[in-house]
């Protein structure tokens, strides 16, 4: 009963965060490298966004999140990352979702990502830290209030940059 609940709760923050959130697959999909989940769920996101547009309902954009609260974690890594690097060498900050849907979620532990300038960060979307961390980011609600927020934003930030730079 305590771990009904418990997954309740995270599925409520869960849709708190991401809004309208797909139907969760119970068949756990097969195994794929983390580089190669992160390439089919940018695919995925991409035909989720053109089947939205076509259809004239408002769906996730990875240019600019507007379903749940999945915007203000966008617009915080967007500008730590505005105030750090050069306007003159800038690539557009784009968020992926990845809940309950492929090997991403299921075998990585990742529900969002931040891509940016050839690289990523992954987030793990949370009511409670975990134990074993497999995301580079765990994101609970108590990130999503200030100036936790802005915290947040600059340390997905400062790991992107330094990825760039590697």
């Amino acid at each position: 009963m305590e771990d009904e609940k418990a997954l309740l709760i995270g599925r409520k923050f869960e849709t708190e965060l991401f809004g309208e959130m797909p139907v969760r697959s119970q068949v756990r999909p097969g195994y794929l490298s983390l580089e190669r989940s992160i390439q089919q769920q940018v695919k995925s996101n991409w035909k989720r966004f053109g089947r939205a547009i076509a259809s004239g309902r408002v769906d996730h954009n990875p240019y600019e999140p507007a379903t749940g609260k999945l915007d203000l974690v966008w617009k915080a890594v967007k500008r730590a990352i505005e105030r750090k690097w050069p306007k003159d060498d800038y690539w557009p900050v784009l968020l992926y979702t990845a809940i309950g849907t492929n090997s991403l979620d299921w075998h990585h532990g990742v529900d969002a990502f931040v891509w940016w300038n050839g690289v990523f960060v992954t987030i793990d979307a949370s009511t409670y830290y975990k134990g074993e961390k497999k995301a580079d980011f765990i994101l609970t609600a108590a990130e999503l209030r200030k100036p936790n927020l802005s915290y947040f934003g600059q340390r997905v930030a400062n790991l992107l940059i330094r990825r760039t730079q590697e």
